[in-house]
């Protein structure tokens, strides 16, 4: 009988209680820490960009507008925000493959949530990144008609923004300051052609991107509520454990009278 009690209490002293999440949840909540710094880096990237664009309007000389820098900020966003897309939807994927397997319905609710808040932050930073871009592409595009009319005032603004809107500058106004040998002219509008042609294209991989991203949303009101119920369900988790701690820590106690009393008794 001493035998049995001894072991009793050898076995309640070895209880562990585990206080870590499910090794797949933790992964997880990685993968999103990761995404979410990557956001923020977005994030900051954008505010730049919307810092050049209050000095393209404030500033009407061509030198202020740093133009060959927004290219560059342009360009490190689009991959930026690319690589970011290509992410979430791989964790989409993958999350999806593992509720079909997964019985815990908390842990997958908590990832489905989380996948749906990143991505509306993502989807309204690319908006933010798809009106910034559209005002730099607007104050450009004055700014070149401004600059045009300085050098041959008789040249019509509809002419002016016609030319650098085609993909090619083979075009009347192009043909008019080829046969007047103005080069400084050309030279300032084929520039400024390419750099907006560089900024339309950026905007046409945002417009694909919202199409690509909308499937990941599946409904109006995960939209709303998606980041509430990803902070419910996390408390609810967090819970689950400390009930369960609780539950293993009073048997535990328990035990240990038990077998105290058991003890004194033999």
């Amino acid at each position: 009988m001493t035998n049995n009690v001894s072991n009793i209490l050898f076995l309640i002293s070895n209880i562990t209680i585990k206080t870590e999440l499910p090794n797949e949840l933790q992964q997880f909540l990685n993968d999103v820490h990761q995404l979410r710094v990557q956001l923020f880096h977005i994030h900051t990237d954008i505010n730049v960009l919307n810092e050049k664009l209050m000095l393209i309007q404030l500033d009407d000389t061509e030198e202020g507008s740093d133009q060959s820098s927004i290219k560059q900020l342009i360009s490190k966003l689009c991959k930026e925000s690319m690589k970011f897309e290509k992410e979430i939807k791989e964790m989409k994927k993958i999350n999806d493959l593992s509720m079909n397997s997964s019985s815990n319905e908390t842990i997958n609710r908590i990832k489905k949530n989380h996948l749906n808040s990143l991505t509306i932050q993502f989807v309204s930073l690319m908006r933010q990144y798809q009106t910034i871009q559209l005002d730099i592409k607007s104050s450009l595009k004055m700014k070149v008609i401004r600059k045009m009319k300085i050098y041959n005032p008789s040249l019509n603004d509809n002419v002016i923004e016609e030319s650098i809107e085609k993909k090619n500058t083979d075009n009347t106004l192009v043909q008019q300051l080829q046969q007047k040998e103005d080069q400084i002219a050309l030279n300032f509008l084929e520039e400024r052609h390419r750099e907006l042609l560089s900024i339309n294209d950026a905007i046409e991989e945002i417009n694909g991107m919202f199409v690509s991203l909308a499937v990941l949303i599946e409904t109006q009101g995960e939209l709303i509520n998606s980041i509430e119920e990803n902070c419910n369900s996390t408390k609810e988790y967090t819970k689950q454990i400390n009930e369960e701690l609780q539950r293993t820590y009073h048997l535990k106690k328990k035990l240990i009278i038990v077998c105290y009393f058991l003890k004194k008794i033999i």
